[in-house]
């Protein structure tokens, strides 16, 4: 049986981050993206956080949204880091095609959205999507560090964010 999570709900204004990484497999610089929320109903938890959330581990978006995203964001889909695990939204190298996952860009101090200082943050863009309603999702959340040193006021249009970037 399909284990069952409860939804969870982005509360707008919703963000993207890009940020430049390298590639770990064939050294490559490329862009990596992450999805800010301004809150989360956190379905699991059924709690309403109303700071700024850092998403990850995205197990589910609607499609409407993820076309909205996946057009502007290359490199970033769904897919399995092993074949056992669900499907989330991750990074790849768009020159070798290497899964550039949520572990790597988020969880290690100095990597693209775990920065250990405000300055370490100027490598990070923000753009605002163009979204009125909560968007429903599967995901995991962090906040604080990265989410304490962004100005929100600063984030480029979305318009702004091209595929070439």
């Amino acid at each position: 049986m399909p284990r069952r999570i409860p939804r969870s709900k982005a509360i707008p204004p919703l963000f993207v981050l890009r940020a430049g990484e390298w590639c770990p497999q064939c050294g490559e610089g490329t862009n990596v993206f992450a999805l800010l929320a301004s809150g989360l109903y956190d379905g699991v938890e059924d709690d309403t956080f109303s700071d700024l959330m850092l998403l990850k581990d995205i197990e589910y978006l609607p499609r409407r949204f993820l076309a909205m995203l996946t057009e502007r964001c290359p490199g970033w889909r769904f897919d399995q880091e092993e074949p056992s695990e669900p499907s989330r939204l991750m990074n790849h190298c768009p020159r070798c095609g290497m899964k550039i996952t949520d572990f790597y860009t988020h969880a290690e101090p100095g990597s693209a959205f775990y920065p250990t200082s405000p300055d370490e943050c100027g490598n990070i863009s923000m753009f605002l999507l163009p979204v009125k309603g909560e968007v429903s999702l599967i995901c995991g959340w962090s906040s604080g560090g990265l989410t304490d040193w962004l100005d929100c006021d600063q984030a480029e249009p979305w318009e702004a964010l091209t595929p070439a970037g």
